[in-house]
């Protein structure tokens, strides 16, 4: 169970900084 809330986490961590990257790659 542990596990798995780490992954969540590790993931939408992951997620939020593609988003950034993306977004700031698309601005520019």
């Amino acid at each position: 169970m542990i596990l798995n809330a780490l992954m969540l986490g590790f993931f939408s961590n992951n997620c939020k900084k593609a988003v950034r990257c993306l977004c700031m790659s698309s601005s520019h």
